[in-house]
């Protein structure tokens, strides 16, 4: 899992600069929002309870935000219910 974890956090330090580079670009921000996701996972299975939540709650803010601003994409909102089921799950 820390070859995972390693992945994922390379992953989110390039998806940030992108985003914040240009974040009115939907696909970055969406993808940031899965990587922040595969991180919070990532964390939760190594039992990082603290990291994992943080995480979820970066990918549920920028789905949220998505879906408020661009419309109701469909894999967007699946995404954003399938986070907030494992925020809800506090099981590793």
């Amino acid at each position: 899992m820390d070859n995972a974890k390693a992945r994922y956090q390379n992953a989110l330090a390039i998806l940030q600069i992108l985003a914040k580079k240009d974040p009115g670009n939907t696909d970055y921000q969406y993808h940031l929002s899965v990587t922040y996701k595969g991180l919070a996972e990532a964390e939760k299975a190594q039992g990082n309870g603290t990291a994992a939540e943080q995480n979820f709650q970066a990918s549920l803010g920028i789905l949220t935000r998505l879906i408020r601003s661009h419309g109701a994409n469909p894999a967007w909102k699946t995404d954003l219910d399938s986070v907030k089921k494992l925020v809800a799950d506090p099981q590793p």
